[in-house]
């Protein structure tokens, strides 16, 4: 798909479709799910600040668009290499608690996703950043979609990949077990 506006847009279908997808299989669901799109993300992550406030979750599933580098202009020796319809990317550093990841790999590995990894040891660069610092630590793990030629008219990206971040989002709700905590592991050593 090519598309512009790809960047925020996405974050949007994902966690509608993601709802969507849950709410089909509601009878197999276990904990409450809330699907948010935030606004000034890139101005100072405003509006994920308010949201983590107000709704206080136990853990946070966040998505934003990534760089594919596999295109002209983009050193994958210097970000990593991340191929365009290769699979969603996952992040991996210290905004992003373990056992999320964990579990997202788990759930990607249950649904034959295929996931790209990506390395984020300070920022993400994602509303990330603002939402695993408030209410103590909430625990978080990101999603990016590849896309070619970011913030132009010309955003490239994979259909396929975005139905898998939908997918992997709401098999993960899907995983989590009545009372079940991802907060105690983000303390512990």
């Amino acid at each position: 798909m090519i598309a512009r506006g790809l960047d925020n847009r996405i974050g949007t279908w994902i966690a509608a479709e993601a709802l969507r997808r849950v709410a089909e299989k509601r009878s197999q669901l276990r904990c409450r799910v809330v699907a948010v799109s935030t606004v000034q993300e890139e101005v100072g992550l405003h509006g994920a600040s308010m949201i983590a406030e107000s709704l206080r979750p136990d853990v946070a599933l966040v998505c934003d668009v990534g760089h594919a580098t596999d295109s002209p202009g983009i050193s994958p020796a210097q970000h990593g290499l991340v191929k365009l319809g290769a699979g969603p990317r996952i992040g991996l550093g210290g905004a992003l608690q373990k056992g999320v990841v964990s579990r997202l790999q788990s759930v990607a590995g249950e649904l034959q996703i295929p996931l790209q990894r990506g390395a984020l040891p300070g920022k993400t660069g994602t509303d990330t950043d603002a939402i695993f610092l408030r209410n103590g630590g909430i625990a978080c793990g990101l999603v990016s979609l590849p896309i070619r030629y970011m913030h132009t008219t010309v955003e490239m990206t994979s259909l396929q990949d975005l139905d898998r971040i939908a997918d992997l989002f709401a098999g993960f709700c899907l995983s989590i077990a009545e009372g079940e905590r991802f907060f105690e592991s983000l303390c512990s050593t």
